[in-house]
């Protein structure tokens, strides 16, 4: 996980502490036993928390900008790899 982040020397540096993993926590790690649905409900239970939202079906002008983002920006090496 932590090849992941990102985090530069020196935003490391500033905060006085030697790595990106004094400062980060897996889940595993609070919750040994947590299954990966329980997980799962958790980020969306956190995620949704104090919204109003509700659940329906994707319009065609969203499916076609979906695939057009995919295609345009989420699968290039510039998004995935230079960030």
């Amino acid at each position: 996980m932590f090849s992941y982040l990102k985090v530069p020397q020196e935003k490391i540096s500033d905060k006085m502490i030697e790595s990106v993993k004094d400062r980060v926590v897996g889940i595993k790690d609070i919750l040994p036993d947590i299954t990966i649905e329980e997980a799962y409900a958790g980020l969306i239970e956190g995620f949704l928390y104090g919204k109003t939202w509700e659940q329906g079906e994707w319009t065609l002008a969203e499916m076609i900008r979906t695939q057009e983002l995919i295609e345009k920006k989420y699968s290039t090496n510039e998004w995935n790899k230079l960030r």
